[in-house]
């Protein structure tokens, strides 16, 4: 189960719904706060009377976004997990999540998620945030990794919180190779990360 989450205003969540909408049609750039209260039906006296500015609500977006690119990730893992009857059939099934979350197609997301991390670093109320999603980001897989302990599949041993860390560092290694002239083959960075989590992760059978 993932982490519960404080439930937001209504209102605050509209403003936040519809930002995240407009950006599946536009840049964040284009989005303006008149396109927000338009879109929304909201009042600019209520937007301000949850945000303190318009920025204010483009960074609750974004960090909102940031934690549903991996939530998506970790749905992913949870009945893969719940339902191996084996080490090797859990093998298998995290084979197939690498190669869902290293494809292509989540290219966009990748970058995205890096570009907020880089605004972090020049923002403190942004790299507040995204530092308190990330907490509850990390206690969710940090459940998921407690249970591949209890099952067997990962070794007894392990460092949980660095494999947490861990774990997610393989889609900014990809990004690194999303953005390289001569990037390696797919291919090979999945059987990389098989082998890395065959030979540190799984517990002996």
């Amino acid at each position: 189960m993932l982490t519960a989450v404080n439930k937001t205003h209504p209102t605050k969540q509209g403003l936040l719904d519809t930002f995240i909408d407009l950006l599946e049609q536009k840049s964040i750039d284009e989005i303006t706060v008149d396109d927000v209260l338009l879109t929304s039906g909201i009042s600019k006296g209520s937007l301000y009377h949850h945000y303190a500015d318009y920025s204010d609500l483009v960074e609750d977006a974004l960090v909102t976004r940031y934690g549903r690119f991996i939530d998506q990730s970790m749905q992913l893992m949870h009945p893969l997990l719940d339902n191996a009857q084996s080490c090797e059939e859990f093998i298998e099934n995290l084979k197939i999540i690498t190669r869902k979350t290293q494809s292509d197609g989540n290219a966009p997301a990748r970058m995205e998620r890096a570009s907020l991390i880089a605004k972090a670093g020049q923002n403190l109320r942004l790299r507040e945030k995204l530092g308190k999603e990330q907490n509850r980001l990390n206690a969710d897989l940090r459940g998921i990794v407690q249970k591949a302990v209890d099952k067997g599949f990962f070794k007894k041993e392990l460092d949980i919180d660095a494999t947490v860390l861990f774990i997610q560092s393989y889609s900014l290694g990809q990004i690194i190779n999303d953005v390289a002239q001569t990037p390696l083959e797919k291919q090979r960075w999945n059987e990389y990360i098989d082998n890395v989590v065959e030979q540190v992760f799984m517990a002996k059978q």
